[in-house]
């Protein structure tokens, strides 16, 4: 009895043939989140990444990598995917490299072939993942400008072939549609207190592209002289500065970005030296810079405004601040409705006041005051369902900077506490990046997102943590340098 149990167990062991079974293959690139015991959670710029913090990580068995926060959770068990989640991707440890690499992915052009299904309203990021949901999709396009996607069962693809913007890609690709050359994808850090003459780029973080990937984008040339308080803007889709300080001198010079000899030209100057302005870019009228400090002896502030008019490439005279005003916030609310707040006056250092301008009424309104009075605030314009806020955070008061933020709700014309930023910052910059709000610089390389409750940290950062009163905007791969390239790559994206 005893023989025949073990050669039971020896026939069980090698098998039907004699020999050991093959273990069970790895789940690799799964889409999907791993619900299990969770290990923690880090930061990577890739699914591969991800994988190779897991296989690091002491009884780490499965990893899920979020491609749209670039979160990667470790995890010492799996019993559970739950694929509802599409813009996650999941594995286990013994996973290798994803094949997926060589799928065609965001290629600009458009499918023709058997149509399986049509999404008008939707965002690029949800056009693969109604791919990936459907068994028999193969390929996708997205059309930009209609927000409409495609799914396709078969693709005859024709490059270049959209009469408006659009790109496409196999069903096997990770992540969601970049954006297309055009779009934002790109933080420019222009000088700053301390910064010296250098620039520096970083991906948005709703961007897919960093510096290392395919071609990158170019690292543009020092800025012509070491500067604070300067005032920024894309016209005519290059990336312009006016005016800053530096010791006891204020410029009142631009300089242009230009995007192919990757130098810095000087343009048409306006007609007052300032630092520490404020500056919108105001639809059908032009680049409004406003206030700021004068005269640094005596620090004078101004109320005089200039409105640079791109198709005459002249500075003309703008209507005045209601006072005399520096180192305040002004953002754009939509196409007429201009608002700043804060900053400090020769009487009042550190100011409660926020006004708002209407080029259909031209004069100034004030709003509703700040809860904290502060001078050097970020601000940035962001919509929740359809109604405008408008996010004010960080600055100067009379103890030093501050971390505190406020929420002005722009119908109701109310001032709210907003969530407080992680840390007190001053002479930071609120940058929009399409739906979201991205605060960077002051003196911090941390990037974060602003969510309408919360600060969350982003994986990118800045190099350089001395970017208190630099320039800082968002741009498009067209208004730098060897970005340009891209568009017409196959290629993947993390």
């Amino acid at each position: 009895m005893i023989r025949v149990c073990l050669l039971f167990l020896s026939l069980t062991t090698l098998g039907v043939w004699g020999k050991p079974k093959e273990p069970a293959e790895a789940q690799c690139w799964v889409v999907g989140e791993c619900l299990g015991s969770n290990m923690g959670v880090t930061f990577t710029d890739n699914k591969e990444d991800c994988l190779k913090a897991c296989q690091e990580a002491t009884n780490c068995e499965w990893f899920t990598w979020h491609s749209d926060s670039k979160l990667c959770n470790k995890f010492s068990t799996c019993p559970t995917l739950d694929d509802s989640c599409t813009t996650c991707i999941s594995g286990e440890n013994e996973c290798e490299s994803d094949p997926g690499s060589d799928f065609q992915c965001n290629v600009e052009g458009e499918c023709y072939g058997d149509i399986l299904g049509t999404f008008p309203n939707i965002d690029g990021d949800d056009c693969l993942a109604e791919c990936k949901k459907n068994s028999q999709c193969k390929w996708y396009t997205y059309y930009v400008t209609q927000k409409a996607c495609l799914l396709f069962g078969s693709c005859d693809f024709q490059a270049g072939s959209c009469s408006s913007q659009c790109v496409s890609g196999e069903q096997g690709c990770g992540g969601g549609v970049p954006p297309v050359p055009g779009q934002e994808s790109k933080i420019i850090a222009i000088t700053g207190r301390d910064a010296g003459k250098d620039v520096e780029l970083a991906d948005l973080p709703s961007g897919y592209f960093n510096q290392t990937s395919i071609t990158g984008c170019s690292k543009p040339m020092d800025f012509p002289h070491a500067m604070e308080g300067a005032v920024g803007a894309v016209v005519n889709g290059r990336v312009t500065v006016c005016g800053g300080r530096l010791t006891g001198q204020i410029y009142s010079e631009c300089y242009q970005l230009d995007p192919q000899a990757q130098n810095w030209n000087s343009v048409t100057s306006p007609l007052l030296a300032r630092t520490y302005a404020g500056s919108v870019v105001v639809p059908n009228l032009g680049w409004w810079v406003m206030g700021g400090v004068e005269n640094l002896n005596n620090n004078a502030m101004t109320d005089a405004t200039e409105v640079y008019d791109t198709a005459l490439d002249q500075w003309n005279s703008g209507p005045k601040l209601p006072e005399k005003l520096s180192a305040f916030c002004a953002v754009q609310i939509d196409d007429s409705r201009t608002f700043i707040a804060g900053g400090n006056t020769v009487e009042d250092a550190y100011r409660y006041k926020t006004y708002m301008f209407d080029q259909k009424q031209p004069t100034w309104v004030q709003k509703a005051e700040l809860i904290h009075p502060r001078e050097a605030p970020a601000c940035a314009v962001y919509k929740d369902n359809t109604k405008l806020f408008v996010i004010i955070a960080g600055g100067y008061n009379n103890a030093g900077e501050v971390s505190s933020a406020e929420i002005y709700d722009v119908e109701l014309n109310k001032m709210a506490e907003g969530p407080p930023l992680p840390f007190p910052l001053a002479g930071a910059r609120l940058i929009n990046d399409g739906d979201n709000v991205i605060l960077v610089g002051g003196q911090s390389k941390a990037i974060y997102q602003f969510s309408g409750t919360d600060w969350a940290l982003m994986p990118n950062e800045l190099k350089d943590d001395n970017r208190a009163y630099s320039v800082i905007l968002s741009v498009s791969d067209q208004s730098l340098y060897g970005c340009q390239s891209r568009k017409n790559l196959y290629y993947r994206y993390p």
